[in-house]
Formats: structure tokens, C-alpha cells, sequence
């Protein structure tokens, strides 16, 4: 019996460290060689920590590969300061009467919990995360339908794209993935990706939150959305590595970014 609760503490223990490791781009065997388990049993793990919601299983990059996403509720916890900093930077930007597009993700969600309480804004959003942070507050609120897509709570597909079509907001606020100053931002599947482009394309203006950790693209998705040229970067002040060159880089190509 003390065998049996040892073998499943370490299960326990090691399904957390793989939810830790989900940004990684690994191949089951590549894991299993990590902790020291075969690939079955590491294939089993991924399976329960899917059924628990706690990663979503995506193909991308190498076929032999499989890149794991968190789910939204586990990235509320990762850099909460700096999507709160980032947050506090942008709402200055949102003038009274706009019109203003939330991004599904954690960081939009943390934008629109502050612009909640703002009378004269509307506030338009594919996230579930935002409409929820928004729905005691006492701005106008629509929120496009679609088909929802669980990691980010977001919908996506044609019934968000002609949602969006009817209204053209006068600012747009979007999450990334990870973010290049020539790709633009980076995006876990291509709706998601040609979605992006189109709402930078019919913004007056959009700006991308990205907190420090998104400039690095070692482990980006293969979907990719090119940044408008009206599209300006708000990240925090921690320096991470790349993160100057990248918000040099986006200057110089015509790009505002606030540092928060």
C-alpha cells in the first residue's frame, strides 16, 4: 500500500512539472526520456491532464512532435503582474465614447476588468474571460458567437469573422502567443491567426499586450498574423532576453510601444 501512494505521488508530481512544461516543444519520446518513464506512460499523462483541462493537445512544427497550449484558466496565474501593469498602461489609451475590441486570453481579460466600470465605452470581445470580467460593470458589452475554443476561452470561425463585420471598433486590444517584429503575432491555429489579421485590418487603431516572456519564438506555433500598420506593442518593464532588440526592431519599422 505505502508503494501504491508513492507511485501515485509521483504521477502527481510529475503531471505538474509536464503542465509547467507545456510551452516546450517535445516529442513524447523526448519527455519520457526527461522523467524517466516510457512513452506510454507519459501519453497517459497528457491524456488525464487533457481530460482535467489542464493543457489542450495541438499538432504544429514537427510531425513528430507535439506542442502542448495551457489552458486560460492556468495562464491567469503566469505573470499576473505584468499583465497587470500592462493593463493599467492601456486603459489610458481608450478614449470615452470608443468603440473598443477585447482580445480573447488573460492579458485582454485584465484590460477589460478595468474598463468595466466605464460608462461611456463599448466594449466588443470574442473571449468568454473578458465578457465575464465586464458583465457587473456598467459599460456596453457585445460579444461575438462562434465555436468556442477551449484553451483561451475564445471563439473562433465564421460566426466571429461576420460578428466582426458589423462592427468596426475604433481601437482593438489583442493577445499573442509569442511575438516577432517581422511575423508579427504568433497565433496557436490558423483561424485564430487570419481572425487577428482581419481585426488589425478594420481597427483605427490595435495594440498587441505581450508581457516579457512572448519574445521569445524558440517554441512559437507555425501561425503567424503580420502586424498592421497601425499596430503598436504594450509590454512590461522586465527585461527578458531578446526583448530589447525586438522592441527596437519594432520602432524602427514604424511601430509605438509602451513600456509599462
Amino acid at each position: 500500500m505505502a508503494d501504491s501512494i508513492r507511485e501515485r505521488a509521483g504521477t502527481t508530481r510529475r503531471r505538474e512539472r509536464l503542465v509547467d512544461m507545456v510551452a516546450d516543444q517535445r516529442s513524447v519520446e523526448d519527455l519520457a526520456e526527461v522523467f524517466g518513464v516510457s512513452a506510454s506512460t507519459i501519453r497517459r499523462d497528457l491524456r488525464a491532464l487533457a481530460a482535467d483541462s489542464k493543457i489542450v493537445r495541438t499538432l504544429g512544427g514537427a510531425v513528430t512532435a507535439q506542442r502542448l497550449e495551457r489552458s486560460w484558466h492556468d495562464k491567469t496565474r503566469v505573470e499576473a503582474s505584468a499583465k497587470t501593469h500592462i493593463a493599467q498602461a492601456a486603459v489610458p489609451l481608450v478614449p470615452d465614447g470608443a468603440v473598443v475590441f477585447i482580445d480573447a486570453g488573460t492579458s485582454a481579460a485584465a484590460l477589460a476588468a478595468r474598463l468595466a466600470d466605464n460608462p461611456t465605452v463599448t466594449l466588443v470581445t470574442n473571449g468568454l474571460s473578458a465578457a465575464v470580467a465586464v458583465a457587473d460593470g456598467r459599460a456596453a458589452l457585445i460579444v461575438l458567437g462562434g465555436k468556442l475554443r477551449r484553451p483561451t476561452a475564445g471563439m473562433t470561425g465564421m460566426m466571429t469573422v461576420s460578428g466582426l463585420d458589423l462592427v468596426h471598433p475604433h481601437i482593438a486590444f489583442l493577445g499573442c502567443e509569442a511575438l516577432d517584429p517581422v511575423l508579427g503575432v504568433n497565433c496557436p491555429d490558423v483561424e485564430v491567426a487570419a481572425f487577428k489579421r482581419r481585426l488589425m485590418a478594420q481597427c483605427q487603431q490595435s495594440w498587441v499586450l505581450a508581457d516579457h516572456t512572448k519574445f521569445d519564438t524558440t517554441s512559437a506555433f507555425p501561425y503567424w498574423a503580420g502586424l498592421g500598420t497601425s499596430t503598436g506593442v504594450i509590454t512590461d518593464s522586465v527585461s527578458a532576453t531578446g526583448q530589447a532588440t525586438v522592441l527596437e526592431d519594432l520602432r524602427a519599422r514604424g511601430h509605438d510601444v509602451i513600456v509599462a
